[in-house]
């Protein structure tokens, strides 16, 4: 069924999708992305993509690394906050709009145990809730953590990005973040490293996870540090939307629109947020869309007129004409 469908990735600073734009997928190229509440950079790597926009590399560099090779895909950011936040308040996870408890597979909560005990002792949520959720403390749910130096503010006659990434004057604090393709690892940079020194942080990731979930109480993401971060595994299968855990292997896509017709879209969606404060960093959302929707308005794009002579960031912007392709309010999951 999954080759049904083809993968598209948006991003931005909030979960109104009129804010989001397609994410180019295995490039060395981030995306800007800039809320009320943190400036961030957000760059997604998937292995064996097959997706929008067209053209995509099927793959990475970084699934080359040494310590990627067996990864499925990567959500990296490097993010400044425009204020401290507890580590206990700033989460990562996924959260839906509307119910899933009748579309949850069989075996799903034997899947959540196993994730839990396996994979992120920190997750914490109700799949069950009108407005389902699962999240984790940023602080131990994160795979790598590199903690880096105070962010320099841009200065005032700095261009305005494009409105899309939620980005605007100066004058509101936005911070400098370089875009950097370079694999994230964990520790610290600059004064960074000191930062992990005097808070007791573990050299290792996976001892810093487990030092998190003790002591998330304690810690403080500091107002205008910038942090590098990277959330990768070799669990989920996003070409075929099916999660792979020890033990037990979970195919979702089958199950997202029942067994009896083919739902237009599906939607897996991640978030950087303050739970506390309902503050949102920024929004990442994984789609799944209908292929012959896809190439139907595709289509029609190649009908309404003849190919123009672009120029190289408007070739960017338009990202092979499926930007504007946005399924019904009744498609979505």
């Amino acid at each position: 069924m999954a080759d049904k469908y083809l993968l598209r990735v948006t991003a931005g600073p909030s979960y109104d999708s009129s804010t989001h734009i397609i994410l180019p997928i295995n490039t060395s190229e981030s995306t800007a992305v800039q809320s009320p509440h943190c400036t961030s950079r957000v760059r997604v790597r998937i292995q064996n993509y097959r997706g929008l926009p067209r053209n995509s590399p099927t793959t990475s560099d970084y699934f080359s690394d040494p310590s990627h090779t067996h990864d499925q895909y990567s959500i990296s950011f490097t993010f400044v906050p425009h204020e401290s936040v507890s580590g206990t308040s700033l989460v990562f996870g996924n959260d839906f709009e509307r119910p899933i408890r009748d579309r949850l597979p069989p075996g799903f909560g034997t899947a959540f145990r196993i994730a839990k005990w396996a994979v992120d002792p920190g997750l914490d949520g109700d799949p069950y809730a009108d407005k389902p959720y699962l999240y984790s403390p940023l602080i131990s749910t994160i795979t790598r953590l590199n903690i880096g130096p105070k962010a320099k503010r841009r200065k005032l006659a700095d261009d305005r990005s494009s409105s899309k990434t939620g980005e605007g004057p100066a004058e509101r604090g936005e911070y400098e973040i370089e875009d950097d393709d370079e694999v994230i690892d964990e520790g610290g940079e600059d004064d960074g490293e000191q930062v992990r020194k005097e808070k007791g942080m573990p050299d290792s990731a996976a001892d810093r996870k487990t030092w998190g979930l003790k002591e998330k109480e304690k810690w403080t993401w500091e107002k205008g540090r910038t942090y590098s971060a990277d959330f990768f595994n070799a669990y989920l299968d996003f070409n075929n939307f099916s999660l792979k855990l020890p033990g037990f292997s979970l195919p979702m896509l089958g199950h997202l629109g029942g067994q009896d017709q083919l739902r237009r879209s599906h939607d897996l969606r991640y978030v950087l947020k303050n739970q506390e404060t309902g503050d949102v960093y920024f929004v990442v959302v994984f789609t799944m869309l209908l292929r012959e929707d896809v190439e139907k308005e595709e289509a029609k794009e190649a009908q309404r007129k003849p190919e123009p002579e672009h120029s190289a960031s408007e070739t960017k912007n338009s990202l092979e004409g499926s930007k504007n392709f946005q399924p019904s309010a009744d498609d979505l999951d």
